[in-house]
């Protein structure tokens, strides 16, 4: 019979601010993350808001992040239960159980993302509008990128991805309460597994509009798009 697995996990957060001048933001955060699969681990993250002129400000973040692997990863354990066989067993039972235990020979590592963005966020009351911009790179490191299934296991970590882009959205106020917002974004996927460039689109975005008709009713409509997902070897599916 297979045996019970526990997994314990603990987190502790803390973040801090320091304002050097009214313009000037600094704040930090980490978060400590311990279980008994994958051990401990930090998380830090930093970050810097600039206020350039009224209601404007530049931003520059830079954080880290791990994704702990689960219990099968480790403790990797399937059963199978066959009824109805024919021919029987020589006892007559038509109902046997297939008990199968993976794993590998070294428990993989928690995979990583290294994360650091500049953004640019603006409110012009004039024109009734705010806006965010920001350009991103994002490495993410040691990923398990094969399969781990009752077929097929390898788990390891001998993968990389890394992402880089731009991204906007623009929030208009169209009439007191009626709104009008955008997005898009770009991204472009470089990655050791061909597998990993499926799940990112290349240019994604929206265009919505909502308006309120009175304090309990609310109306919305919005038209979204992904273009060159799920690309593999210069074809799109």
């Amino acid at each position: 019979l297979h045996a019970a697995r526990h997994n314990e996990v603990w987190r502790l957060f803390a973040h801090g601010e320091y304002r050097m001048v009214d313009s000037l933001l600094f704040n930090v955060g980490a978060m400590v993350e311990r279980d008994d699969v994958s051990g401990t681990q930090l998380s830090p993250r930093a970050g810097v808001n600039w206020r350039v002129a009224d209601q404007q400000s530049l931003r520059v973040v830079s954080s880290r992040a791990v994704r702990n692997q689960d219990i099968y990863g480790k403790y990797a354990s399937t059963g199978l239960t066959f009824r109805e066989l024919s021919p029987a067993f020589p006892a007559g039972d038509t109902t046997a159980d297939f008990f199968l235990a993976q794993s590998t020979s070294t428990l993989p590592l928690p995979e990583e993302i290294n994360a650091f963005e500049v953004g640019y966020f603006g409110y012009f009351p004039a024109l009734r509008t705010d806006m965010d911009v920001r350009w991103f790179c994002e490495k993410l490191n040691k990923l398990v990128s094969d399969p781990a299934n009752f077929f097929e296991f390898e788990v390891d970590n001998d993968s990389w991805t890394e992402l880089r882009g731009i991204e906007f959205q623009v929030h208009h106020s169209l009439a007191p309460g009626s709104w009008a917002w955008a997005s898009y974004a770009y991204i472009d996927n470089d990655s050791t597994n061909i597998i990993e460039t499926k799940f990112t689109a290349r240019h994604s975005g929206s265009v919505a509009v909502a308006h309120r008709f009175a304090s309990r009713w609310n109306a919305s409509a919005a038209w979204y798009v992904n273009r060159y997902q799920n690309r593999i070897a210069g074809r799109y599916w």
